[in-house]
């Protein structure tokens, strides 16, 4: 990301972590002054591009569709049969619009929730509590699920209680205690919606490797999670329906936590591009993304760092848009 060379691309680094980071754009988004004067005095508004945006959510519902149309040409179903799907996720984003795509009809008969060992999630639809309050976020090979608070359980309850008040008081909650507990009768739906569980970190290495060593497929950590669980799932359950397990990256952007899979043991060379290297050479099934091959000699352009401060935030943005202090 520090190397977009687009004219109208400024990108920066905040000194937190995921959840550090959607509390500051939160917070910018809360501040109606800065927004007010953004749009009367520059006509410019803010937006997110990840799942606290509806926008990320609704191409999403298609793909989920989309995914089980694809079944339905190849015959593996009937137009109108079950599946299950199963997600990897940490913000509930891409889970929620296949709660939604079935809420529009998609015949999906249960929703598999695969966390890793932030297992706020899982642990939150199995209980109905959502507790972080004495818990702290633990660096795991797939990064884009160390998340403790999900922006999209809001959603997910708005749509099950159709109660405003009750789901705002239950996000105050978290705000200030660090946790809530929803209900007997929302916890009923969760239960009958969704199966959640999670995997290790140990479990997602061994799992990439397993499923490399018998398909030859390569799977990045996070598709590796929603395997690991979906597994559980059928062995817990000896369900023989067809299932849809979401690929959600790819492996080339985990190249440490691949090597760390596929050569236990051996030291994790610092140099990110020298472990592709390493890669592609020990298996020649192992392609490497050109978009990689040419990042490696590209000129790092942005080094801008703040701190999680809406002061920071303001003046960055401020700053990056040639704007008037």
């Amino acid at each position: 990301m520090s190397t977009q060379d687009g004219s109208n691309v400024k990108v920066c680094a905040v000194k937190t972590d995921f959840d550090g980071v959607q509390r500051l754009v939160k917070k910018i988004f809360n501040d109606r002054e800065f927004n007010e004067q953004l749009d009367s005095d520059y006509k410019t508004l803010l937006s997110s591009a990840n799942s606290m945006n509806w926008g990320r959510l609704l191409p999403q519902i298609v793909y989920h569709i989309s995914g089980y149309l694809d079944l339905v040409n190849k015959k593996a179903i009937g137009l109108g049969d079950q599946i299950d799907i199963a997600v990897p996720t940490g913000n509930f984003g891409n889970i929620l619009a296949a709660f939604y795509a079935k809420k529009m009809g998609l015949p999906i008969r249960k929703l598999i929730c695969a966390s890793n060992e932030n297992n706020v999630l899982s642990e939150f639809l199995t209980t109905g509590i959502y507790d972080i309050k004495n818990r702290e976020l633990v660096k795991t090979p797939s990064p884009s699920m160390d998340i403790l608070v999900a922006s999209n359980i809001e959603r997910l309850l708005y749509t099950i209680t159709d109660n405003p008040e009750q789901v705002s008081n239950w996000m105050m909650q978290l705000k200030t205690n660090g946790k809530f507990e929803v209900d007997k009768t929302t916890k009923a739906v969760l239960k009958q919606e969704f199966y959640a569980s999670w995997a290790s970190n140990k479990d997602c290495l061994l799992n990439i490797k397993e499923i490399f060593d018998e398909a030859n497929y390569l799977m990045d950590p996070h598709t590796s999670i929603a395997h690991f669980v979906a597994q559980k799932y059928l062995k817990e359950t000896n369900s023989d329906l067809p299932m849809i397990i979401c690929s959600t990256a790819h492996w080339a952007k985990f190249a440490g936590a691949i090597y760390q899979a596929l050569f236990p043991g051996y030291e994790l060379p610092e140099d990110e591009f020298r472990i592709i290297d390493i890669l592609s050479c020990s298996n020649s099934k192992i392609q490497i993304p050109e978009s990689l091959k040419t990042l490696k000699n590209k000129k790092q352009i942005h080094k801008l760092v703040i701190d999680e401060s809406l002061g920071e935030a303001r003046k960055m943005i401020t700053e990056f848009l040639g704007l008037k202090k």
